[in-house]
């Protein structure tokens, strides 16, 4: 007789560790960003500190740019992993691979700050968060396969709007690295669309779901 499986969950590892993990990547990646901004040192006590704020705009401006970007890819990895029953090897290291490249993004950010004139600084900015979004995009491709970590009754209209809110960061990124070839100094700022981009998938997708009943 053969041994007895005790209860009904598929193989696989508990998703609670790798979750606390993530989050406390972000929340340090997060924090670090305001690292950038740095006050700066001026001899003549004389200098406006209206100047001074005005001087550090190039600081703000990817500061926030970083911050907004990477809480949305905060969100999209929370979204995904509520619809994870259970983890596996491959989802494991995907998601510890893109955690090297999430505490990078401090650095990527500070790096296009300070070279924003420089077509290298904005393409190494936009190529960290278009490997970050690509890395989401296969742990969401893995998981989905034959619905192998998520729920067999998974909608799919769901998995399909996961899969493209995945990508809208990599083809921003490809947006920004050619408009940065292109001298433009500002390209990586293509990214603040981010959110206008998600909101019309919403509505498309919600839209899309209503109007197919047998998606429903």
């Amino acid at each position: 007789m053969g041994s007895i499986r005790i209860g009904s969950q598929p193989p696989g590892f508990g998703k609670n560790r790798i979750e606390n993990l993530t989050d406390a990547i972000f929340a340090i990646a997060l924090t670090l960003l305001v690292l950038g901004v740095e006050v700066p040192s001026v001899a003549d006590e004389t200098v406006p500190a209206a100047k001074l704020l005005v001087s550090l705009f190039p600081d703000f401006f990817n500061y926030i740019l970083a911050f907004v970007v990477l809480a949305f890819i905060w969100v999209f990895h929370h979204q995904q992993f509520h619809h994870l029953q259970r983890i596996d090897r491959t989802m494991l290291w995907l998601n510890i691979i893109s955690l090297m490249f999430i505490t990078m993004v401090p650095f990527s950010s500070d790096f296009a700050d300070t070279y924003y004139a420089q077509p290298v600084a904005n393409v190494f900015f936009s190529a960290n968060l278009i490997i970050i979004g690509l890395l989401n995009w296969l742990q969401w491709e893995h998981a989905t396969k034959d619905h192998r970590l998520v729920s067999p009754h998974l909608d799919p209209v769901e998995i399909v709007f996961e899969r493209e809110k995945n990508l809208t960061i990599p083809v921003l990124g490809v947006f920004a690295i050619a408009l940065s070839l292109a001298g433009i100094a500002w390209a990586v700022g293509v990214f603040y669309l981010l959110p206008l981009v998600l909101f019309f998938l919403q509505r498309r997708d919600i839209r899309n779901s209503t109007q197919d009943p047998g998606l429903n």
